[in-house]
C-alpha cells in the first residue's frame, strides 16, 4: 500500500538511511579508534564531566524545546535569534535536519499506532507487527535503518528559520540550506565542545600548579 505522506523515491530514502545509520554508529566507532589509538587517560575528568553535563542539557532543550515544542507545534512564538539557537541546539542531537524531523514527527501524531506512524511498535509502513521484539526494536531503532522518508510538502510545514503562525495548517516558509545547517553543527558543536574543554583543562592544571607549588 503506497501513501501520499510518505517518499516513494527509492534513492531519497536509502540516503536517509544512510546518514541515520551514520550519526548511530559514526561517533562510537570514532571514540572506539580514540581509545585504542591515543596512549592518554580517557577516565572522565572534573572538566570533561562538566562539558558533558553543560552540553547534554543544552542539545537536550534543543530537541524538546525547540524541536518538538516550537518547530513541530508552534506552541509560542520568540524572536528570530532565539529560533536559530534552538534549531542549532536541536541538531546536536544529529537527528537529521529540522524540516526533516518535523514530518516525521508530525506524521507520528497523524497517524499514532496506526499504520504509517513511522516509530509505533504495533506497525509499521508495510502493516502490522506481530512480534513485540521486532516492534520494540521498529520504534525504537529500526525505523530510522530501514524506514522510509516522510514527505515534508504533506504536512505543514515549519518554516526555518522564520516562524509561521501557530494557527496555521498548511505553513511555508524558507527551509535552512542544508550547507549552512552543517556549517553552524561544526563550527559550533564540535568547536564549541573542545575548545570549553580545553579551557576547563588549563584552569585546571593551573590550579593544581599553584596547589602542588
Amino acid at each position: 500500500m503506497k501513501d501520499p505522506y510518505i517518499s516513494q523515491d527509492s534513492k531519497e530514502n536509502w540516503g536517509n538511511r544512510v546518514l541515520n545509520l551514520a550519526s548511530i554508529f559514526l561517533p562510537w566507532m570514532l571514540m572506539a579508534a580514540i581509545a585504542l589509538g591515543t596512549r592518554r587517560p580517557l577516565a572522565p575528568t572534573v572538566a570533561t564531566s562538566l562539558v558533558f553535563a553543560v552540553f547534554f542539557g543544552l542539545t537536550v532543550a534543543g530537541v524538546a524545546i525547540g524541536l518538538h515544542r516550537y518547530f513541530t507545534h508552534h506552541a509560542f512564538k520568540t524572536s528570530t535569534a532565539v529560533k536559530v539557537c534552538l534549531g542549532v541546539l536541536g541538531t546536536w542531537a544529529m537527528q537529521g535536519d529540522i524540516t526533516r524531523w518535523v514530518s516525521d514527527h508530525r506524521r507520528h501524531h497523524r497517524f499514532a499506532d496506526k499504520q504509517f506512524d513511522p516509530h509505533s511498535p504495533w506497525y509499521s509502513d508495510r502493516g502490522p507487527i506481530s512480534n513485540r521484539f521486532v516492534g520494540w526494536f521498529h520504534s525504537h531503532t529500526g525505523w530510522m535503518i530501514y524506514g522510509r522518508v516522510s514527505q515534508p510538502g504533506r504536512m505543514p510545514r515549519t518554516a526555518w528559520p522564520i516562524a509561521a503562525s501557530s494557527s496555521s495548517q498548511n505553513t511555508t516558509g524558507r527551509s535552512w540550506p542544508w550547507g549552512w545547517f552543517c556549517l553552524a553543527w561544526l563550527a559550533i558543536g564540535p568547536a564549541g565542545k573542545t575548545s570549553f574543554t580545553a579551557a576547563c583543562s588549563g584552569r585546571a592544571r593551573r590550579g593544581s600548579h599553584c596547589c602542588t607549588s
